[in-house]
């Protein structure tokens, strides 16, 4: 009984680490992501969402108009800026768990 579950955990070790080589190769090809990276706190899970999220930032005439796209949305609060989670969840949610 313990054995086939073992079996399992080994073979899904093996595709977690594929994926982590794959994930790490897509964070190095991009330069962009590469750029995310080197702010604190930016990882290579988040910096990769958030570009595939955004894909061309010409398409924004704005960096505010990036947020509502990338569930965040911008709120003024007795006029200091914050920004909070909106209902869509893409990229918020890598940006804020921690």
């Amino acid at each position: 009984m313990v054995r086939p579950m073992l079996v399992a955990w080994r073979h899904l070790r093996v595709q977690v680490a594929a994926f982590d080589k794959a994930i790490r190769a897509m964070a190095r090809t991009s330069a962009a992501a590469r750029l995310l990276m080197s702010v604190p706190g930016i990882g290579m899970l988040s910096a990769l969402a958030y570009v595939s999220t955004v894909e061309d930032p010409s398409r924004f005439s704005r960096s505010r108009s990036v947020a509502p796209i990338s569930g965040l949305r911008h709120v003024n609060t007795n006029r200091a800026k914050s920004i909070e989670a909106a209902e869509y969840r893409g990229v918020a949610t890598s940006l804020l768990e921690r």
